[in-house]
């Protein structure tokens, strides 16, 4: 690389990620604590999928019915249902699902009047717009990070990005080039999107705001899904050399448990 390449390199490094609803752990925090080590702007990517349906399964049925959830449903990082992402073995989910946090949000809830049903319009709301980024907010802390020292990107902000881009009436873009490399059915389980979707849409948003490379830190658990997309993005650098959406240099991952 030349001094002028590097000095045109955008690095993004996303470490610290996790779901809203568990524990952090020594893993989540070692990801953090080596990504302090490189230079580049930090990013945390948040699994905010499902949480107020899980949350109206505590509040009615209770915390083993949430645990019944993760084993029956095998509810994953992404919100699919295939198996593409490693899950806790169904002894370690009491010790990672956060039984507190789940009685604090719904006492809180409660207190403010809102029936915690996943219909109820104004019970959404106020998980989206108070509920969640204040957990997010509460999440950075206990990494000893600031909030403005990164960007944090919604799983279920990316999962509704997949799905305007898969949808052929209003876009042909990602249905024509997923199937010239014959990935178009990569991203999502019929109708819905999958890790390797939600990761696109996430590297396609990156790169649209100028970042040319990225380097990655996570949970061994979501090394499965990590490598799923390296592969549909090195097949769409190999396809389409002129469109900067995918040319960024994305590193190896590096992956704690």
């Amino acid at each position: 690389m030349t001094l002028e390449e590097s000095k045109m390199e955008k690095t993004l490094n996303f470490a610290g990620a996790f779901t809203i609803g568990e524990r952090k752990t020594e893993a989540h925090q070692r990801t953090i604590d080596e990504v302090l080590q490189h230079d580049g702007d930090l990013a945390m990517l948040v699994n905010d999928i499902d949480f107020g349906k899980k949350l109206a399964f505590y509040s009615s049925f209770g915390f083993d019915f949430v645990l019944r959830q993760y084993n029956q449903r095998r509810v994953k990082k992404c919100g699919s249902t295939q198996d593409t992402c490693t899950i806790y073995p169904a002894d370690e989910l009491p010790r990672i699902v956060d039984e507190g946090l789940y009685k604090t949000v719904a006492d809180t809830l409660k207190k403010k009047g809102f029936g915690i049903k996943p219909t109820n319009e104004g019970y959404q709301t106020i998980l989206r717009e108070e509920i969640v980024p204040d957990l997010i907010s509460r999440r950075i802390s206990d990494y000893g990070l600031d909030s403005n020292q990164i960007q944090v990107y919604s799983e279920r902000a990316l999962r509704n990005l997949v799905a305007y881009r898969m949808h052929k009436m209003r876009n042909k873009d990602w249905p024509n080039i997923l199937k010239q490399i014959g990935m178009e059915n990569a991203v999502r389980n019929k109708n819905t999107p999958v890790c390797s979707g939600i990761l696109l849409a996430l590297y396609e948003k990156v790169a649209l705001v100028g970042y040319t490379r990225i380097r990655e830190f996570y949970h061994e658990n979501d090394r499965v899904a990590i490598e799923n997309i390296h592969g549909i993005y090195a097949k769409l650098q190999q396809a389409f050399p002129e469109d900067k959406r995918w040319q960024m240099k994305i590193e190896d991952a590096r992956y704690y448990k």
